[in-house]
């Protein structure tokens, strides 16, 4: 910070001691975001947390997607128990397990999709495509 320069975990610890100094900066943040969307929350650490609370304060609007099967940032801090242990935190929270892979499924979708346009050339054209 002596040369005016921050890496990212200096943002987020940065971001923590203003929002937890300054109400007036944390109620206009407050104000800004009244909904926040965390996506791969497998993957947040503690300080990260903390900050994302002091945000969504009272109101805990918060939407959270993450597969605790896929943290991959352990090595940096996070810490899948946090998304483990959410309704803890927020406990009027709803969880929603989704116990089905849709990207397979999407992806057996676009290849069905793709077998039907190929289908569809061979018609039009009367040339063999499949």
């Amino acid at each position: 910070i002596s040369r005016r320069l921050i890496d990212y975990d200096d943002m987020v610890v940065l971001c923590n001691e203003l929002l937890t100094q300054r109400a007036d900066y944390k109620a206009a943040w407050q104000d800004k975001y009244k909904y926040i969307l965390i996506d791969e929350f497998q993957d947040i650490n503690k300080m990260q947390f903390d900050t994302i609370k002091l945000i969504a304060g009272e109101s805990a609007n918060i939407f959270a997607v993450g597969d605790d099967d896929q943290s991959i940032y352990g090595f940096r801090g996070s810490k899948p128990d946090i998304m483990l242990a959410f309704k803890e935190y927020y406990s009027n929270a709803e969880i929603i397990n989704l116990n089905v892979n849709y990207r397979i499924i999407l992806l057996k979708q676009h290849e069905a999709l793709l077998v039907i346009i190929l289908y569809a050339i061979t018609k039009i054209s009367n040339q063999q495509v499949l």
